[in-house]
């Protein structure tokens, strides 16, 4: 899906504070329609979703501003994803537009609260994930190690070795069972191990030539949060 393959392009002051509204307004606009059509799953699951889309994009950008200043830029925003990105969010916005014109199934309530939570874990796992690597996480694979890139094997790197990963996958899915979107949940599920599966074999080579023996055992012992990855 090319998710954490952004284009670089420098965070220009006029360009952060005019993304930074519109996504901060998309949240107070989600959050007022879930509010008042929480009786309506169908309806307030699609203002969860702006809400927490927004709040995810606002995220990843100010994280990024606050502790890996760095590699800052105006795509750290993860809003220039490609078209594949923009592709799978016209889906999931297109299946739940019919499914609310259809009328919400019976189960709506229920999976819209399931995804809800899973929206919620995720959101912080990610979020706890970039704040506790620092400056060693990147929204781009490393293909040289710098000089302070460290092996960060604390916290959530304690119980998985791609938390970050791991919450990401979890926001993303989530957000389909939410909006009770049985077709983009099984595609989102399949596209994103994919590409996880793909990009963490990849980045863990990288890591191996970097820390040599103390990533291998580390991998021994640490799974990678997601399963079969």
């Amino acid at each position: 899906m090319g998710i954490f393959d952004p284009k670089k392009e420098p965070a220009v002051p006029h360009k952060v504070a005019a993304y930074s509204s519109i996504l901060g307004s998309l949240v107070g606009v989600g959050a007022a329609v879930a509010a008042f059509t929480w009786p309506n799953p169908g309806t307030a699951s699609f203002g969860l979703y702006v809400a927490s889309s927004s709040v995810f994009h606002l995220s990843e950008f100010y994280v990024t501003a606050k502790y890996n200043p760095r590699d800052l830029t105006l795509s750290s925003f993860l809003l220039t994803n490609g078209i594949e990105y923009a592709a799978a969010q016209a889906a999931a916005i297109t299946e739940a537009a019919v499914t609310l014109f259809l009328g919400n199934p019976s189960y709506a309530s229920s999976w819209a609260k399931i995804g809800l939570v899973m929206v919620i874990a995720g959101q912080y796992l990610r979020t706890k994930a970039m704040i506790q690597a620092a400056q060693s996480f990147s929204h781009l694979v490393a293909s040289e190690k710098k000089s302070d890139h460290t092996l960060v094997t604390s916290g959530l790197y304690s119980w998985f070795r791609h938390p970050s990963y791991l919450g990401y996958f979890l926001w993303a899915v989530g957000t389909q069972v939410m909006m009770c979107n049985r077709i983009c949940t099984v595609l989102f599920t399949a596209t994103l191990w994919t590409f996880f599966r793909q990009r963490i074999n990849h980045e863990e080579r990288l890591l191996v030539e970097f820390f040599g023996d103390d990533y291998v055992n580390y991998k021994k012992s640490v799974w990678s949060g997601i399963p079969f990855c």
